[in-house]
């Protein structure tokens, strides 16, 4: 199964996580936000299988000269801070 290597090699943490669904809610209603800040980007949550470890992650598609240079940083922070 993938993922289970990082519960294995480090259970302790990984009992710390939180729920993958609760993690997904919390990406998705963030991700609601920034599509009203930049609404000609698509925005989703992969699912678990095509990410590392399972672990939720948030992706934006920006369409190429859409963004400036800052604008595309400040998205980048912005899904950090999801």
């Amino acid at each position: 199964m993938p993922g289970e290597h990082a519960k294995d090699g480090d259970p302790d943490w990984y009992a710390t996580l939180k729920p993958h669904a609760e993690v997904v809610k919390v990406l998705l209603d963030g991700m609601k936000l920034l599509a009203e800040r930049y609404p000609d980007v698509q925005f989703a949550v992969p699912d678990e299988s095509q990410v590392i470890n399972d672990r939720p992650a948030a992706w934006a598609f920006v369409p190429d000269g859409l963004l400036s240079a800052e604008q595309r940083e400040e998205l980048g922070k912005a899904l950090l801070d999801l």
